[in-house]
């Protein structure tokens, strides 16, 4: 299985990187710190999965999922946050994202 991660903070990236890096089915992980190495690397590497902060600095990592989907790239989104906002919960719901996780969880 092929993973993406996609992180503005170096160390948040290199430790989601660290941690999944032992799970036995994992063959590439990539990371990005942005909407478009992520997207390039979507392109390019057609992760199975791509974990996507939902902040990323000024930009909304939500985007990635809007321009993959526009892009017809098949790759499982999951968004970690640290907002607890419903708000922000609806719009990854409303654009079928996998899965949602609390960075506090």
């Amino acid at each position: 299985m092929k993973v993406l991660v996609v992180d503005d903070h170096p160390l948040v990236r290199r430790g989601i990187v660290s941690t999944i890096s032992f799970e036995n089915d994992i063959e590439d992980i990539t990371e990005a710190s942005n909407i478009s190495e992520a997207m390039s690397n979507l392109i390019n590497n057609k992760p199975d999965i791509t974990v996507i902060d939902l902040y990323l600095g000024t930009e909304d990592g939500l985007e990635i999922v809007n321009q993959a989907k526009a892009k017809n790239i098949n790759s499982k989104f999951i968004v970690l946050t640290s907002s607890s906002k419903k708000s922000d919960f609806a719009k990854a719901q409303k654009l079928d994202v996998e899965t949602n996780y609390m960075k506090s969880s």
